[in-house]
């Protein structure tokens, strides 16, 4: 058992050796020039299309792309019957619970008849028709058309509840 184990090992030694040697002859090997074969070409004689002037539209014609709503869903503009109708719009029945400013966004907390918890609202969402377009520390500012509705975070605190007068003492 003990020769074969040897015979193994010697086996095994010898080829790494042989295997040394090869790597040493091929990083020390010279490489061989080469010549790479030289074909010769044709000129090409490619016809140049004849460019086109380029005349661009006037501006009025893109005024429509303008009046669309640039995060709308849908991309569709109001409507005439829509900014009429938007005049009678009765301000949402929000309670604005929370502010939130940091230096990359403007986060309002509202809490509305459809939802028992507070939601939170980015700048520039939809409120029950009406958009936030504006997130102040004490106040958010909600529109709809040329209608405007501001509502202040003081306005939902609790009233203040009067003193209690201290207790006679009876003796």
């Amino acid at each position: 058992m003990k020769l074969e184990r040897q015979t193994v090992l010697y086996g095994f030694s010898g080829a790494s050796a042989l295997l040394a040697l090869a790597l040493v002859y091929q990083i020390a090997a010279p490489l061989p020039d080469i010549d790479p074969p030289t074909l010769p070409l044709k000129p090409r004689t490619q016809q140049i299309a004849a460019v086109m002037p380029v005349s661009t539209p006037p501006p009025e014609t893109f005024a429509e792309i303008g009046t669309r709503p640039l995060f709308s869903p849908n991309r569709r503009g109001a409507t005439a019957p829509a900014a009429a109708g938007a005049a009678t719009l009765q301000p949402p029945d929000v309670t604005l619970v929370g502010i939130m400013i940091d230096s990359r966004d403007r986060i309002a907390m509202l809490r509305t008849p459809s939802a028992p918890l507070a939601t939170a609202f980015h700048l520039g969402a939809t409120v029950s028709g009406w958009q936030l377009s504006e997130i102040a520390p004490d106040r958010i500012v909600l529109t709809a058309g040329p209608a405007r509705d501001e509502i202040r975070l003081d306005a939902n605190k609790a009233p203040a509840k009067p003193p209690v007068p201290p207790a006679a003492n009876s003796q």
